[in-house]
């Protein structure tokens, strides 16, 4: 017999088997998954085999909603919504960032310590190296106003200085966030 007649007449006696076996409503081993060294696997007393490993010595999942890529839980936030308390906590916000960012006569350090708790990750980054001498304005000279509130999480506020009116972009990731800096515009030359 030629080794490639042995190789077929092999693959159609075990596709025969199987048929068989399934013909008969045997069922073909089930595939157990590996497990470490400290998990032990029990023998199944029946005859068909390793059963699976006791599970109850695995962590079980956090209740609540999981994100479905991280598998992590999700903490539902309180979603924002403009009302008079959002409005003046946006205002406030803003009039306060603007009163830390309007202070040229203070050396690097101290401004910069005193206003990177009012701006947002990016605005952290984005003023790490501005020079605080640089800045025109130098007080605040009246109250801010609230010119846009398309977005809950989002607000323009226009807060006058003595060297013109700047408009702040402020945001908030959820209701019960606080109102932070993300962007200082000075006023547009006349």
């Amino acid at each position: 017999m030629r080794p490639s007649s042995a190789i077929a007449l092999v693959a159609a006696i075990l596709a025969l088997t199987g048929c068989a076996a399934a013909a008969e409503g045997a069922q073909p081993p089930t595939p157990t998954p590996s497990t470490s060294t400290s998990t032990s696997t029990s023998t199944s007393t029946s005859g068909q085999g390793p059963t699976l490993p006791n599970l109850e010595q695995f962590t079980p999942p956090p209740e609540g909603l999981i994100d479905e890529d991280t598998g992590e839980a999700v903490t539902v936030q309180p979603v924002p919504e403009w009302n008079q308390a959002s409005r003046s906590s946006a205002i406030a916000a803003a009039e306060q960032a603007m009163t830390a960012f309007a202070r040229p006569s203070l050396d690097y350090d101290t401004w910069w310590a005193e206003l990177v708790p009012l701006l947002t990750q990016q605005a952290t980054a984005d003023y790490a190296y501005v020079d605080p001498g640089n800045i025109p304005a130098s007080r605040v000279t009246g109250s801010g106003e609230l010119v846009e509130e398309t977005s809950a999480y989002v607000a323009n506020v226009e807060v006058p200085t003595d060297a013109g009116t700047y408009t702040l972009v402020l945001s908030r990731a959820n209701a019960a966030a606080p109102w932070l800096a993300s962007r200082f515009t000075p006023p547009t030359a006349p």
